[in-house]
């Protein structure tokens, strides 16, 4: 059952299963994750073993880390999806969001005047 918003729209059920293949596309789609990959690696690989077979390994075991969290924050944020969706706590969330917003760009504001 499709639930609405306090402004009156509509919000699409989530499947877990489409949402963790989002997150799971979003993870290998990003250069920051390949680049923190070929720059941690190298220094645990065993001298005199195969670097390719090495490498393989730490990729698989990275992959099942990051799928197992995926799987988490998906379970999750199924749980507690509702609740985020009822239109007290919705507006509540927007007003707090609005005010850490509102208080850094102040806070930016003061220290470039007095910068």
């Amino acid at each position: 059952m499709a639930q609405t918003f306090a402004d009156g729209r509509s919000a699409a059920p989530l499947v877990p299963v489409r949402v963790f293949r989002q997150g799971l596309l979003s993870c290998l789609l990003d250069p920051k994750m390949g680049i923190f990959f070929v720059a941690v690696v190298p220094q645990f690989l065993p001298e005199g073993h195969s670097v390719l077979g090495a490498t393989l390994l730490l990729g698989a075991v990275d992959a099942v880390i990051a799928a197992g969290r995926l799987l988490l924050v998906v379970v999750c944020a199924g749980r507690l999806l509702h609740r985020l969706r009822r239109p007290r706590v919705h507006r509540n969330l927007e007003r707090t969001t609005g005010g850490v917003l509102v208080a850094l760009g102040m806070g930016t504001a003061a220290e470039t005047v007095a910068g």
